[in-house]
């Protein structure tokens, strides 16, 4: 299964949740239904767009300390691919 799921990773050190929440106030005031959460990987900011039901695109944006960590997660995943996965 494929989901329809864009994640945008950002380093941005110096960001505060509120300036963050700011932001993803601008990017959802015209289309979707915007959320967001903090969580042990950074602060993220998501949109959808439609229903999930009907194959939704939904899009997140993160802000993040470090670019090499997201980096790292992501080869991480590739290394446990397998040819069935």
């Amino acid at each position: 299964m494929v989901w329809r799921d864009l994640d945008l990773s950002v380093e941005a050190p110096g960001v505060t949740i509120a300036d963050f929440f700011e932001l993803g106030a601008h990017v959802t005031e015209r289309r979707g239904s915007p959320s967001s959460a903090t969580t042990g990987r950074g602060v993220a900011c998501g949109l959808r767009l439609g229903e999930l039901a009907n194959g939704a695109w939904t899009f997140g944006i993160w802000a993040v300390d470090r670019f090499a960590s997201v980096v790292a997660q992501a080869l991480e995943f590739v290394d446990r691919l397998t040819p069935e996965a």
